[in-house]
């Protein structure tokens, strides 16, 4: 600003010197401030005037640095993807590097013990870290392993130059869905998504006529007028169950919570049905599959029929 008193975020400065640009520590061609929280007015720090060439940023550290430093490290390999560890050390949070060792890189990462070792040397070890160089958000085997060592995950999506974080202890109420084994008409996609909205947001679905699935082989499900989902059949049932049927142009118009009703054995009948969450995440339940949570890809988009979208579910997130 113009006063000592004043600071200016989220403005472009011009960059006419770049060894005294505000952000020059981290990105030298980029002049902006997104948040005040760590930055302080020159008043306040007992300074009448800054300094041609110190940036407030020498004076403090972004609380997001860590994620600074990952994004750095995962556009140093565009065809493959990169890893780490997130550590607390003194209070504050820092980034590990680590070699990825999986075999096939350009879809997996493998940290090696020796890595783990020397990160735990460093600090506390809080969270796991890798890229993505495809336009998806976590796999399922991503969601697990994060339960499984109780660590928060963190992802960066080149593609869509966008950080994920999925929280174990914030998303425990998933972990009873996963990993569930298929049974037709006892543990499939239509039982899974009625114990979820009755479980997690106290609205119990009921749609009447449903077929008996119980040990019917799941290919004679395949004709349009008896299968669960055919909103042919049960467009009313839903309206009554006090869902809207949309039909998304682009997977943007998706909220947390909408049903996902895709194509299966012939394009256009629909066969599956998976639930939308937080992250870019679906809850399914694939034949002859474990219910996973895992990426809602372009694929998922191009082979949805419709959606389902409950006027009480979006309301309820919030508060779960």
């Amino acid at each position: 600003g113009d006063k000592a008193s004043d600071y200016t975020y989220n403005i472009l400065f011009r960059a006419d010197n770049p060894t005294g640009n505000l952000l020059n520590r981290h990105f030298p061609g980029t002049a902006s401030v997104e948040e005040t929280s760590n930055y302080y007015t020159a008043r306040k720090m007992g300074l009448f005037f800054k300094p041609e060439k110190t940036g407030l940023l020498y004076f403090s550290v972004p609380k997001n640095k860590f994620l600074i430093d990952a994004k750095k490290h995962s556009l140093s390999n565009l065809k493959e993807e990169v890893c780490g560890l997130v550590l607390k050390k003194n209070d504050q949070i820092i980034y590990f590097p680590t070699e990825n060792k999986a075999f096939k890189r350009k879809n997996n990462f493998s940290i090696d013990g020796l890595d783990y070792l020397k990160a735990k040397d460093e600090g506390q070890i809080i969270g796991c870290f890798h890229s993505h160089i495809k336009d998806a958000s976590f796999s399922f085997q991503d969601i697990n392993k994060s339960f499984q060592h109780n660590l928060t995950y963190y992802l960066y999506n080149i593609k869509k130059d966008k950080f994920y974080t999925f929280d174990p202890v914030k998303n425990l109420r998933y972990y009873k869905y996963l990993n569930l084994q298929f049974e037709l008409g006892v543990q499939d996609c239509h039982i899974l998504l009625k114990n979820f909205y009755f479980n997690e947001l106290n609205l119990d679905i009921q749609i009447q006529n449903i077929p008996n699935r119980i040990g019917v082989k799941y290919e004679d499900l395949k004709d349009l007028n008896e299968h669960i989902w055919s909103l042919e059949r049960y467009q009313q049932e839903y309206t009554r169950n006090n869902f809207e049927i949309l039909f998304p142009k682009n997977m943007e118009d998706l909220k947390i919570f909408d049903v996902l009703i895709f194509a299966g054995f012939d394009k256009g009948i629909p066969t599956h049905g998976a639930l939308f969450l937080e992250n870019d995440l679906i809850l399914h339940q694939r034949y002859n599959f474990i219910s996973t949570l895992e990426s809602f890809r372009k694929a998922h988009f191009r082979s949805l029929v419709y959606c389902l979208r409950h006027k009480e579910a979006t309301k309820l997130y919030d508060k779960i």
